[in-house]
């Protein structure tokens, strides 16, 4: 079936959540190619968390489509479609990736490897991007999120079997949902977190916490190449020992590491 077809012949109603946001629902469709875009939408999805939900995200161009169903007496199908419009989302993972096949990046990456050691039991990948921790580590038991959807569909790209274990997903979001890990790993990505708090909130202590903080002053080298901006916060080596323990935290290059 032409996806494309369903998704252009049919009325989009604009949402009251955003500008961005439409949604047709299956009364007001081509009742056939709804319910194959729906099964292609399951089938093909990537696990997006909305809520306390997990559900499946099929990308497609410059949109996301996920699907609500209600139960009970009256059942209620509905496709929702989402314009990718966050820089953070719309970040070309290609392009992500090819900033860091140098020499001195692959060392960088090596030398982390090594400070963060051997997981075992589960992993939480927060920003895990297009699966840098995939490259250095063997993890059976992994879950990575990240809130760029571009991204996510790169790492499944990449590392095919982990396409379950992947979601589009904020920590912060997740960390309301009670589940917690052994090891809670942030490459790179820590300072993107609001608040630290959600780290805690996810980990349960058995394993290993390993952050990567921005040093104060210190300006993304990947938003200069690729004139983008992702707001993040700078954070000093005491806020964060007040945080974490004066002992957890150490400095790396353009970072402040953290380890529990």
């Amino acid at each position: 079936m032409d996806f494309k077809q369903f998704i252009s012949e049919n009325t989009w109603t604009k949402s009251e959540v955003s500008e961005s946001h439409y949604v047709i629902d299956k009364n007001a469709a081509h009742s056939i190619r709804f319910d194959l875009f729906v099964a292609h939408i399951k089938t093909n999805g990537i696990k997006m968390r909305i809520n306390d939900k997990s559900i499946p995200a099929y990308v497609d161009g410059d949109y996301y489509y996920w699907v609500v169903e209600t139960s009970g007496r009256f059942k209620h199908t509905i496709i929702h479609r989402a314009y990718i419009i966050s820089i953070s989302e719309y970040v070309n993972p290609n392009a992500y990736d090819n900033l860091f096949q140098d020499e001195d990046s692959k060392m960088e990456n090596a030398k982390l490897s090594e400070m963060i050691g051997q997981l075992e039991g589960s992993v939480l990948d927060v920003g895990c991007g297009t699966g840098l921790l995939l490259e250095l580590k063997d993890i059976e038991d992994y879950t990575g999120i990240d809130a760029s959807p571009l991204m996510v569909q790169k790492l499944i790209e990449k590392f095919p079997n982990r396409k379950h274990q992947v979601m589009i997903c904020k920590a912060e979001i997740l960390s309301k949902s009670g589940r917690k890990y052994d090891n809670v790993i942030a490459l790179f990505s820590a300072s993107y977190i609001q608040s630290p708090k959600a780290f805690f909130d996810l980990w349960n202590g058995k394993g290993k916490m390993f952050l990567m903080f921005y040093k104060e002053y210190y300006f993304p080298f990947t938003h200069e190449r690729l004139s983008m901006f992702v707001p993040y916060k700078n954070r000093t080596m005491a806020e964060l020992q007040v945080i974490f323990g004066e002992e957890s935290v150490k400095a790396f290059n353009n970072y402040y590491i953290v380890q529990l």
